[in-house]
């Protein structure tokens, strides 16, 4: 608050102001005038006691010739006397007036209020007392004024607090480790994380509240400080934090009673105690603590703990249990006698009082100690039975040792009479028994062996095999490797080895480990081997198909005597691309598989001979025979196909390159699509399908060709199509979709069709089809279609037509009937005239009509037919027969 006085001026005081004046400011010749009063005070007014003139203009001349000008007597401001009024600002409000002094010429005090008259002028310092208002001190700075005669000079005097400084001192941290020390005061709050030092801080009372600090597991504390910070520099205060200890609870357990134990406790900053048991330890420094105890040792047993590292925090009591456990022994048995890797057979019981028993090997640990029983067994090893001398023996077990016993084992003897046959002119070389107790014998030729062996079970293996090979490279197989020998003390065990043809199949299972089955030996054989079978084998049942990736033969001893009937959904023989593989003399029956070729695909190269194909089925084309692209051509030999069935193409054959068929039956194949017995595909090589002496009877196809379906060129001769039947589509017996066909003493007869129940051909001019000595039988209209008109199927001569029509382009050399006059019915029934297939035979009162002179008697390009479907000579009494049958009586 600012406080205003104001003093009265009295007349006096002008006069005592002019005497001062002129006493002080007189032309003395000791008194310097040449520095002016140059002291502008910021509460002078600045105007001129006179108005008009100007005390500094004075002319008249000094009389000590000073430039300067020479204050008027009269005029001048510093003559004379001021009024001071001085307001207070910046110290409490209720505290008192201080002491304030004007000093310059004369010091003068400042009354309370603070307006002080009658001030001689001139230039004074203002120089206040401090004020102190409990621990706070205000000071003001003082302050140079000027006081002019006449003037008041109104000044307010500025009071400042002074502030604190101090130092917090934090001391007992670890270095690097930081405080958490909370500030307060006034105005003030701060968390203090080091010593600080401060040098502005507003004078009180002040709170320090050290929290706890954490650092490796220990605690550090300190209690709380004040401090009264007074204005200006005050004492450090220091809060020393210090550790809280850490207590240690040690439990000793697994001692026998009464046994005391010997436990060295090592700590942090050199710490070591040695205790004797279970105790309490208080007061520790926190940090990591290691605890080792001694082995405590009780006659022939020794106790050990293992040591236990802890680390105790502050504030905390923890629990180390050190748990002392009895320390094994191991035992040793050396067993002499036995073959070698062969361990006694023991069992230990102990240790006494207990009747505990336990097995245990030639080394046996984690033994408790004591005394023990060791009884031996009898061993079984490398099939021999083994004694034990003794059978008994007290063994005492230490801790921290290892007891050896010793025993001797002994095998009763007997005889393994081992007889062999072996093939080739070389020898193999056998092991009887196992181990060390086994015996190796080399063998060649035929004859047996008396060889002494232990009592027991041994096996027979042939560890060398130096009989050779076979034509085809393969090593003869040995029958007898790896057999069970019993022999019996003081008896006589037999055995025998024999060597086999390394293509022979001599077992009729299924399994490719075991030596002679057909998958083992497809497995062994090199590539060009033929397999044949041994006498005994009439059916095996395969499970999967055998895969062929190499060249091979697989001989039977006939369709009649050897089958390959399939138990699982897959088909027999998978022929990859680059395999080869020829069937000959043996049936395949009852194959089933989704996809294409019910009996066997083959990519490679696949041919027949003398091979039945029954009841096989595929989901996929081809029932029996799925021939895909691959190879050039393929050729069926004697070969008879019967119920088999397909799905979508090719009733027993889908084939995608040429197909040769020489003495084939047909009969009674079935397939959903086109092709009731074979399905010909153009695929991608190029040239004919070629049938000789073939029969197709009473097969079945849902689409078109009721026999045969050809997308390629065909050669047919010498075969008989007999009721085969196409459902909705044309072509009873034949399709001719592509290419040329030509059929050569060929038989049509009660085949059924929509339209052309003995051919159906697209007849355009990529597709001529050709009938020369052949004979078509039947009273229907349509024996023959066309799909169009621009080639008809057309005669090469000499057919017997029994009733034709406009799809058919006849020879003056046919016979062909027409509506209103057929043709007679020469041929019988079909039957088995002789041959591989059944024959339909001319009728002997009709066979004049059915001639043909010899030299008529060839194929498409001339050359002599010299056979017929039977393989009859051909031709007979200087005429041939037309058909597939020939009149050999005439």
């Amino acid at each position: 608050m600012e406080t205003r006085m104001t003093w009265t001026r009295q007349p006096l005081f002008f006069a005592l102001c002019a005497l001062v004046m002129l006493g002080c400011g007189g032309d003395v010749d000791d008194t310097d005038l040449d520095q002016p009063d140059t002291t502008i005070d910021e509460s002078d007014a600045g105007g001129d006691a006179d108005a008009d003139r100007d005390p500094d203009a004075d002319t008249d001349i000094d009389p000590d010739a000073d430039t300067n000008d020479d204050p008027d007597a009269d005029t001048d401001p510093l003559e004379g006397f001021g009024t001071l009024v001085l307001t207070l600002e910046g110290i409490p409000d209720d505290a008192e007036w201080p002491d304030i002094e004007l000093i310059g010429d004369t010091t003068l005090s400042v009354p309370e209020g603070g307006e002080l008259i009658d001030v001689p002028a001139g230039q004074y310092e203002l120089v206040a007392e401090r004020v102190l208002r409990g621990l706070s001190t205000f000071e003001a700075a003082p302050r140079t004024i000027t006081i002019e005669a006449d003037q008041t000079l109104e000044l307010t005097l500025s009071y400042e607090l002074m502030l604190a400084s101090w130092q917090v001192v934090i001391a007992g941290l670890p270095a690097g480790v930081h405080a958490d020390v909370a500030l307060e005061g006034p105005d003030f709050n701060e968390v203090l994380r080091e010593s600080t030092t401060f040098d502005a801080l507003t004078p009180g009372a002040y709170l320090l509240s050290p929290d706890e600090v954490n650092h490796g597991g220990v605690t550090y504390s300190a209690g709380i400080r004040t401090a009264a910070l007074a204005s200006g520099t005050n004492d450090a205060t220091t809060i020393t934090y210090t550790l809280s200890p850490a207590e240690l609870n040690v439990v000793v357990s697994g001692l026998p009673a009464g046994q005391s134990s010997q436990i060295t406790i090592s700590g942090p900053a050199g710490y070591q105690n040695i205790i004797n048991g279970s105790t309490t330890l208080s007061d520790l420094v926190p940090g990591d603590y290691t605890l080792n105890g001694a082995d405590v040792v009780v006659g022939n047993q020794t106790f050990e703990a293992a040591p236990i590292t802890l680390t105790l925090e502050s504030d905390a009591s923890q629990t180390a249990t050190l748990s002392y456990a009895l320390v094994t022994g191991s035992l040793v048995i050396q067993a002499n006698g036995l073959p070698a890797g062969t361990d006694a057979a023991a069992t230990l019981v102990g240790p006494s009082p207990a009747t505990t028993e336990q097995s245990v090997s030639a080394t046996t640990t984690g033994l408790a100690p004591g005394n023990y029983t060791l009884n031996f067994g009898v061993v079984q090893a490398g099939g021999a039975s083994f004694e034990p001398t003794p059978t008994t023996l007290p063994v005492t077990i230490t801790s921290r040792q290892q007891s050896q016993v010793d025993v001797t084992y002994a095998a009763a003897m007997g005889t393994v009479a081992l007889t062999y046959n072996l093939l080739g002119s070389g020898s193999i070389t056998v092991r009887v028994g196992q181990g060390a107790i086994a015996s190796v014998h080399t063998l060649s030729g035929q004859g047996s062996q008396q060889i002494p062996m232990p009592e027991g079970m041994h096996i027979l293996s042939v560890i060398a095999n130096n009989l050779g090979t076979d034509a085809f490279g393969n090593t003869y197989p040995l029958v007898g490797d790896g057999q069970t020998i019993i022999v019996v003390a003081n008896q006589s065990a037999s055995a025998s080895i024999r060597a086999i043809e390394p293509t022979l199949v001599t077992d009729d299972g299924d399994n490719a480990s075991t030596p002679g089955t057909l998958r083992e030996v497809l497995g062994r054989v090199n590539e060009g081997s033929t397999i044949t079978f041994d006498p005994s084998i009439s059916l095996i049942q395969p499970a999967s198909a055998f895969i062929i990736d190499g060249g091979i033969t697989i001989e039977g001893p006939g369709a009649d005597q050897l089958t390959l009937s399939a138990i699982g959904s897959d088909r027999f023989f998978t022929v990859l691309d680059g395999g080869s593989l020829h069937l000959e003399g043996l049936t395949l029956a009852d194959a089933s598989i989704a996809g294409d070729g019910g009996a066997v695909h083959a990519t490679g190269s696949f041919s027949a001979t003398d091979v039945d194909f029954i009841d096989n089925s595929a989901g996929g084309h081809g029932g029996a025979l799925y021939i895909n692209d691959g190879e050039f051509f393929d050729v069926l030999r004697r070969v008879r196909f019967t119920s088999n069935t397909s799905e979508a193409d090719g009733g027993a054959i889908h084939t995608r390159i040429p197909l040769v068929l020489e003495d084939a039956l047909f009969k009674s194949n079935t397939a959903d699509g086109n092709g009731g017995a074979i399905f010909a595909h153009p695929g991608v090589t190029n040239g004919n399908m070629v049938i000789s002496r073939a029969l197709f009877d009473s097969n079945v196809a849902g689409g078109g060709g009721g026999g045969v379906f050809s997308q390629r060129g065909a050669f047919i001769g010498n075969t008989t199509f007999y009721s085969n039947t196409t459902i909705t589509s044309p072509g009873g017996a034949w399709v001719q979709f592509d290419g040329e066909a030509n059929f050569v003493h060929t038989t049509f007869d009660e085949n059924f069709a929509v339209f052309g129940y003995a051919i159906a051909s697209y007849c355009d001019d990529t597709t001529p089809v050709y009938l020369k000595s052949s004979a078509v039988m039947g009273t229907d209209t349509d024996a023959f279609h066309c799909q169009t008109t621009a080639q008809p199927i057309a005669s090469r001569g000499h057919n017997y037509i029994q009733l034709g029509g406009s799809a058919f382009s006849s020879h003056t050399t046919d016979y062909v009937g027409v509506p209103g006059l057929l043709l007679a019915r020469t041929l019988g029934e079909l039957a088995d005239n002789g041959g591989f297939t059944h024959t339909i035979a001319t009728q002997a009162a009709l066979d004049y009509t059915m001639v043909l002179p010899a030299s008529a008697c060839t194929d498409e390009v001339g050359d002599p037919v010299t056979e017929d479907q039977r393989g009859e000579p051909r031709p007979n009494g200087g005429s041939c027969t037309i058909g597939a049958w020939e009149n050999t009586s005439r």
